[in-house]
């Protein structure tokens, strides 16, 4: 009896272990590429209506950067939501991470509803970069903070 109780603690430990994400936001932050982090949560609407957009933005800067999608209605990825600022504003919410040990991101889309088209989304992170469209964006030039375009 306590092998079996003992199997399905170790079963229900590896299956909440399996869950984590592949990449910490420690990792994100620390890579020298650039990040394209949406944070959504499984149950909202809006979410739910953007995940298609999102996943053709995905297509159209594949290569070009990291692109991660972070839920909020985990624990893990509620921390990082709430550290980088992100579930204050509002969701879904995308954040480009554009230089190595940027901890808050510049926002590319914050709770609109209806969410941007995927060619309004890839407009504004073009914006962001000085030399280089997101057809080259390792070794780019970014702009400083103050320079970002408003939403």
């Amino acid at each position: 009896m306590l092998a079996i109780c003992l199997f399905f603690v170790w079963f229900a430990l590896s299956v909440v272990a399996a869950e984590e994400p592949q990449t910490s936001f420690d990792d994100m932050v620390a890579s020298d590429e650039v990040q394209l982090v949406e944070f959504y949560h499984p149950l909202c609407g809006t979410c739910k209506e953007f995940a298609p957009t999102f996943e053709e933005l995905t297509e159209q800067v594949r290569g070009k950067m990291q692109v991660h999608r972070v839920s909020v209605a985990d624990r893990i990825g509620e921390k990082v939501a709430i550290e980088i600022g992100a579930l204050d504003e509002g969701i879904p919410n995308i954040r480009l991470l554009n230089h190595k040990g940027d901890r808050s991101g510049t926002k590319i889309m914050i709770g609109e509803d209806p969410p941007p088209s995927a060619t309004v989304l890839k407009e504004r992170i073009d914006a962001i970069f000085v030399d280089y469209p997101t057809s080259n964006l390792r070794g780019a030039k970014y702009l400083k903070s103050d320079e970002v375009p408003e939403l």
